[in-house]
């Protein structure tokens, strides 16, 4: 059996570290990750517009611990709008080659009775339009379709467009 003895294995082992680790200690500045596209959006109630709600945008991204919150209140027509989020990050050079972007986007209507949500969606690029191949979400919610899921999820199902 040919071992190699202990210290030069620890040799070698000391040597990749020394070899290896700055590699993924340097780091790498990223700018222009887009993590949500813009948002246009509608609520209504039985088909007219309500003014004067707030909209929740959370969005989740598996590089920060915390979540991303903004609001928009509803207009006199019932329309609310989020911009395009972009961010930079310094990541490390190995996790720049290893990393897999995921981001949720959800968002919620925080109405009197109540916290609904309108939808939840998925990125897995910096990429414009990852979320569903469109420059802009455009979406229309009626509150009359508001169903529970489960015990207690409450959702208003909206309509996006496909433009």
């Amino acid at each position: 059996m040919n071992r190699l003895p202990t210290k030069p294995r620890l040799q070698v082992l000391v040597l990749c570290l020394f070899l290896f680790l700055p590699l993924g200690a340097c780091g790498m500045y990223l700018d222009n990750l887009i993590l949500c596209s813009p948002v246009e959006g509608q609520i209504l109630d039985d088909g007219k517009p309500v003014a004067g709600l707030k909209v929740q945008r959370r969005i989740l991204w598996n590089v920060e611990t915390e979540a991303r919150e903004d609001f928009a209140t509803t207009d006199s027509q019932g329309r609310f709008g989020f911009s395009e989020v972009r961010v930079s990050h310094n990541f490390t050079w190995l996790s720049k080659y290893l990393h897999m972007p995921s981001v949720g986007i959800e968002l919620n209507l925080m109405d009197s009775d109540g916290e609904y949500v309108l939808t939840y969606l998925n990125r897995n690029s910096y990429k414009p339009g990852a979320e569903l191949g469109l420059p802009i979400i455009q979406m229309t919610c009626d509150k009359k379709n508001k169903q529970v899921i489960g015990e207690s999820l409450q959702v208003i199902k909206c309509e996006i467009q496909r433009v």
